[in-house]
């Protein structure tokens, strides 16, 4: 977990990490947590969670470096600096220090969790879907402002986005009050006519790439033989045809989902009854923990994998949300 000013979310997780805990075994679980550059309480709370988890018996790491270590995301560093923090906090398991301390003496799954507001079932749910579908990766879903979040990264199996680019400019920048309100939803999945259907109806589904605020790996992906480590694009080059060692032209959570096709770990899926927001008042309206209605068997649930990954992808470049998507061969990066 990497966290940064975020005292306000982290009381759901003094709420929550206690439940998932109990499911899974509190002394099976290491806790491993990176913070730095907060000036507010996190560091303060983060000293009252390792407390908690002492008292669980969950053995766990918490780096906490409070305004002692700067961001350094200016200029281009953002994603530079993510991708390290990100690594800073799976260190233990990069180590083996985290197997020393489960009773199997192994690692079998890394879940990484935003500062995101949650249920614990929301998070279970994770789990369990990517255990019954032998997935490599499984996501929650993120909503913000009544449209599906993390646009940079999800990417269906088509690697098309899950909205329109056109779609989004419109819905952001017409007039609504309060946000959201009164406006037509963009349609979700709008070339995927299959992928809409198991999406709307709360079915787990095969996407090429995700984070969504909530994803779990196979711990196996990140040791040897292939040792996948968040990083930066390695295509973007300078005028003089030289790559860049700092650059921002893809998120390091889409290129782990690349690199994950790469090691020939592409069974990657998103969970939408896992549906989790970075606003507080986001998550009530999307939170879909409650029993779903109708009969529903695991037939329905069950994913018909795709084994090899859609020839292209779409790129948003940099995070440049004013200009449409790019298409690329899915490997370029």
């Amino acid at each position: 977990m990497n966290l940064y000013q975020n005292e306000e979310v982290l009381p759901t997780f003094f709420q929550e990490l206690p439940i998932i805990l109990e499911q899974l075994g509190p002394e099976n679980v290491y806790v491993s947590i990176y913070e730095n550059n907060s000036e507010d309480k996190t560091q303060e709370l983060l000293g009252l969670l390792g407390d908690l988890l002492g008292s669980l018996g969950t053995p766990h790491y918490i780096n906490s470096k409070g305004n002692s270590v700067k961001s350094h995301k200016e200029d281009g560093h953002r994603i530079n600096f993510l991708a390290e923090a990100r690594n800073i906090a799976m260190e233990p398991l990069y180590s083996g220090e985290a197997a020393r301390h489960v009773p199997t003496g192994r690692i079998d799954e890394v879940l990484f969790i935003n500062d995101i507001y949650h249920c614990a079932s929301d998070i279970l749910e994770v789990i369990l879907q990517k255990r019954t579908q032998g997935a490599n990766q499984a996501c929650a879903v993120d909503w913000g402002g009544r449209v599906v979040y993390d646009r940079w990264i999800i990417r269906s199996m088509t690697g098309r986005t899950f909205y329109h680019w056109e779609d989004l400019v419109e819905w952001y920048n017409s007039p609504d009050h309060p946000p959201g309100e009164g406006k037509v939803i963009p349609p979700v999945l709008p070339d995927d006519p299959a992928d809409r259907a198991r999406f709307q109806a709360g079915l787990p589904m095969q996407v090429f790439s995700c984070w969504n605020g909530a994803t779990v790996f196979d711990a196996a992906a990140f040791l040897a033989p292939h040792n996948i480590r968040f990083r930066i694009s390695d295509s973007d080059y300078d005028e003089h045809g030289v790559k860049k060692t700092v650059t921002e032209k893809a998120s390091e959570c889409f290129l782990t989902s690349v690199d994950m096709w790469k090691a020939g770990l592409g069974k990657i899926m998103i969970v939408p009854k896992a549906s989790v927001a970075y606003n507080f008042d986001d998550y009530p309206r999307y939170r879909k923990d409650a029993p779903l209605r109708g009969s529903r068997t695991l037939t329905e649930e069950k994913i018909q994998w795709v084994t090899k990954p859609p020839a292209q992808v779409m790129f948003q470049d940099r995070a440049v949300w004013y200009e449409a998507e790019r298409w690329g061969k899915w490997d370029e990066q």
